[in-house]
Order: structure tokens, then C-alpha cells, then sequence
């Protein structure tokens, strides 16, 4: 039901304080995508930034009597989920967020008779219509919702990756993961990485022949030129937020509403 100019005009006053810290949010979001070598702690902390402007939906409150219900531009990969059903990746990170010079995606199969994910031919990984560059729009929820990450064919969704890494990954608050995502998630940040070596980029992966998630692995820091696949798929929700046209647009009538 559309809103009454009424309901418009309280929401639009309710909802300005939340519109210029939506404004404040999205610079520094472009600030740290905007680093060459943004440090490990800078993109932690925009799992806050993130949580609160999609998880606890202020993004939707600034939304609402200014531009109605916003989509998010987001990856297509639905190729990939399609290919699942008869083929589940042994790990899959939708990223295409771009760290050293790279913006692909990770993805490792099984293969009856290849013996090690190496040998799988590139057909078998790929499904036939699949496309990197393809992008859709999704409204909020699905932005959320859409699985970004498998590991042995469990799904981990952006919402579950953000959420992660604001509670238990030492930015908002430090904790222990309890959920099954969660220690998928926390297995993955402490057994692989992305890294820029003289040769290119290295792929540093977690073993994908035997699931390990539930032996827990001691935490060891990153060097400063590299990156895990979690804090990579966090990096690809704030581009795809940053670049989606409604945020944009949003962007330009808050600051014009603002006088920002």
C-alpha cells in the first residue's frame, strides 16, 4: 500500500538522522574499497557499518517516503545453484570484490575419477551459462538472503557472512561461533587465503578433499597482504551495496534533502 503524503512527510522527518549517518556510511564504505592495501581491520569494521544499514534495516528505514522499496544490485549466480543440485562445490565464494588486482570467484568441485580438485576439466566446474560479469537486482531480503558461500555443500548466506563477522570476528563484540555457518565460516578465515605474490595472486585453500571445519584450528593473523575468503565476500556486499543504482540515487536526494 502506497503511503499517504501524511505518513511521507513524519516518516521523512523520523527518518533523517538515520538518512545522514546513511550518507556518513556509504564514504566510508567507498574510503576503505578505495585502498589499494585497506588493512584487515578497516573491512572488519565495515561488518558493522554493513549490519546496521541491511541486517537491522536502516537502509529500508531511509528508504521508505524517498524512493519506496530499494534493490540492490548483486552477482547472478544462479548458474552455480542450478549446477549444485547434481554437482555441490566443495568450497564457493561468490566475491568478485577486487583485491590486488584480482575480482574472480572461487570454485572448487569433486570429480568421480579426477582424484584431486585439480584435475576436474573446466567444464565440469563451470556450469554452461554461467557469466562473472552478469549482474541482477534484488530487493533487500534477497540481497541478504542469497548464498554466497558453500563449503561441502553447505549453503552460507551475505546476511549470515555479515552477521559473523560483526559478532564474532572482533568488531563489534568478540564471541565464540555456536551455529554450524558459523564455524564453516570461522574454519574458513583460519585455514585459507587470498594473497599477492611475485607471480600473481596465490589462492591459499582450505583442504577440499576432507571437511576439517569441525576440528578447530588455532588463530593465526594474516599477513598484511593477503586476505581470507570471508573478509573477501564482506568486501563484495559493501562494492555491490556502493555501486547498486537505488543506493545511489537515495544518495543524491538525501544530500539534496539534507543540504549535504
Amino acid at each position: 500500500m502506497p503511503l499517504s503524503p501524511e505518513q511521507r512527510a513524519q516518516m521523512l522527518v523520523r527518518s533523517r538522522e538515520a538518512a545522514n549517518a546513511f550518507v556518513d556510511d556509504l564514504s566510508e564504505i567507498r574510503r576503505v574499497l578505495a585502498m589499494e592495501g585497506a588493512s584487515i581491520a578497516d573491512i572488519r569494521r565495515l561488518s558493522v557499518v554493513l549490519r546496521r544499514l541491511l541486517v537491522d534495516r536502516d537502509l529500508a528505514v531511509v528508504a521508505a517516503p524517498r524512493i519506496g522499496r530499494i534493490t540492490l544490485l548483486t552477482p547472478d549466480n544462479k548458474p552455480i545453484y542450478a549446477h549444485e543440485k547434481k554437482n555441490p562445490p566443495r568450497l564457493f565464494v561468490s566475491a568478485r570484490a577486487p583485491v590486488f588486482g584480482w575480482s574472480g570467484i572461487i570454485l572448487v568441485r569433486g570429480f568421480s575419477g579426477a582424484r584431486h580438485p585439480d584435475n576436474i576439466p573446466q567444464e565440469r566446474i563451470y556450469p554452461p551459462d554461467f557469466d562473472m560479469t552478469r549482474r541482477i537486482q534484488l530487493q533487500l531480503d534477497g540481497f541478504l538472503n542469497q548464498h554466497v558461500i558453500c563449503f561441502f555443500g553447505e549453503w552460507i548466506s551475505r546476511r549470515g557472512v555479515i552477521k559473523y563477522v560483526a559478532n564474532f570476528a572482533s568488531a563489534a563484540h568478540s564471541g565464540s561461533p555456536r551455529e554450524r555457518e558459523d564455524t564453516i565460516l570461522a574454519h574458513l578465515r583460519r585455514s585459507s587465503h587470498i594473497s599477492l605474490g611475485e607471480a600473481g595472486i596465490n589462492l591459499h585453500l582450505p583442504d577440499v578433499v576432507n571437511d576439517r571445519s569441525r576440528v578447530e584450528e588455532p588463530f593465526k593473523p594474516l599477513a598484511a597482504d593477503s586476505i581470507d575468503p570471508v573478509l573477501l565476500e564482506l568486501l563484495a556486499a559493501a562494492r555491490f551495496l556502493s555501486l547498486s543504482p537505488d543506493v545511489q540515487k537515495l544518495e543524491l536526494l538525501v544530500k539534496s534533502e539534507l543540504g549535504i
